[in-house]
């Protein structure tokens, strides 16, 4: 009976984290969303990465691999294929 317990609270314990896992993977996801719409806006507007990530406080290599993405699935910057252009890119 005691084993038993152990067995479950185990499980308990692995199933809670990979309920907060998926919570920071959907956080991120969130976030890189959010940040690839900034920046098609502003791709759209003309402006260059430089000044992109001098408004955005953010890394120079970071706007450049986000442009890359958003660039490689126009018309319009689709914010999902740019994702999904990432998540490959990193494999």
């Amino acid at each position: 009976h005691i084993k038993a317990s152990r067995q479950v609270e185990v499980s308990y314990v692995r199933m809670q984290e990979r309920d907060r896992l998926i919570r920071e993977e959907g956080r991120e996801e969130g976030g890189t969303r959010k940040l690839l719409a900034l920046i098609g806006r502003k791709l759209l507007r003309g402006d260059s990465q430089e000044k992109i990530a001098d408004d955005l406080c953010e890394d120079l290599t970071l706007i450049q691999r986000y442009s890359e993405a958003l660039q490689k699935c126009e018309p319009g910057y689709d914010i999902d294929a740019a994702l999904e252009y990432l998540k490959n890119a990193q494999r």
